[in-house]
């Protein structure tokens, strides 16, 4: 019985040893071929281009981070396209607009390489070969960057890893920037405390939007959020309408109030046939005619209402 118990433990211990072993070559063989890569976190941007000022400028703060401490870094090639969104065909593709070294880095506060890139509206025209006249609102200005390594290995937007490349969170890094191009609009413009006044009323009647004091933000440089309370019949909700002003005009989506009497919820788009302009210059009154789709409660209608400062 002794012999026999002896000889269970050999082969016991004989396996467990073999197990280790084998473990310990798989795990050796998944550091061996496991490559640590870099990325360029997007930090912040700021600025805007703007069509009546050639000067405006884009700047992005960029922070580079790799797993030997930062030794990695060669370079980050900057390009710069031009997306005509107005149909007379004037894209230009990618252009070699700067190329960011090493010494442009400093520290930031987490002790990480970081760098602020700054372009301005005259330099990209410049670089793309474009005059002021092939730019239109809504065009778009795309900065494209493009990490080169020491040991030969790039990194950008079309082969970064997706869990860094989204946009949102600490390491976001698209390796991208796209401006529109727009108006900017003087500080405090249609910003504030204005006085809604429901003047035709909507699928539900009167209330539909509910008139009193409301509050327009500014949550982008040229974008205006209006909050309000919406069905006050219904004891209101809070909601908000998000509008565009782009050089001039208006630009309003189609938004859910997420609101439904079924599957198919209730939308407000911008009424067509409506006056959309705006005067830079006076921001005291506005107009808004809004298509007001019922969804599954089964009616589509118009209603209006204004804004008073």
């Amino acid at each position: 019985m002794k012999t026999i118990f002896k000889k269970l433990s050999v082969v016991f211990l004989a396996l467990v040893v073999f197990a280790c072993e084998t473990e310990n070559t798989v795990i050796d063989e998944v550091f061996d071929t496991v490559q640590n890569g870099a990325i360029l976190r997007q930090v912040s941007s700021a600025g805007a281009i703007d069509l009546v000022n050639p000067s405006s400028t884009v700047s992005v703060t960029l922070e580079y981070q790799d797993a030997e401490n930062a030794s990695l870094l060669s370079n980050v090639e900057v390009f710069l396209s031009f997306v005509d969104k107005n149909g007379t065909d004037d894209s230009v593709g990618q252009t070699l607009l700067a190329t960011i070294t090493p010494s442009d880095f400093s520290p930031s506060i987490y002790n990480l390489p970081e760098t602020t890139f700054t372009y301005s509206f005259a330099s990209a025209m410049s670089t793309l070969g474009l005059v002021i006249d092939q730019v239109n609102a809504g065009d778009q200005f795309v900065l494209n960057f493009k990490l080169n390594l020491t040991d030969g290995r790039s990194y950008g937007s079309a082969n970064a890893n997706g869990n860094v490349s989204a946009v949102g969170g600490y390491y976001s890094s698209p390796y991208r920037l796209t401006s529109n191009v727009v108006c900017l609009l003087p500080d405090g413009y249609m910003t504030g405390a204005y006085t809604l006044t429901e003047t035709v009323a909507g699928g539900f009647g009167a209330g539909t939007i509910v008139s009193g004091d409301v509050t327009i933000d500014a949550p982008g440089p040229t974008t205006r959020t209006i909050n309000f309370t919406a069905y006050g019949m219904f004891g209101g909700f809070g909601r908000t309408w998000t509008v565009d002003l782009v050089c001039g005009e208006f630009v309003i989506a189609n938004q859910s109030m997420s609101l439904a009497c079924g599957d198919d919820g209730i939308f407000w788009g911008p009424a067509p046939g409506q006056d959309l302009s705006y005067d830079v210059n006076d921001d005291s009154s506005y107009t808004f005619r809004v298509a007001e789709d019922g969804g599954s409660c089964g009616y589509e209608v118009e209603f209006e209402f204004t804004l008073t400062r």
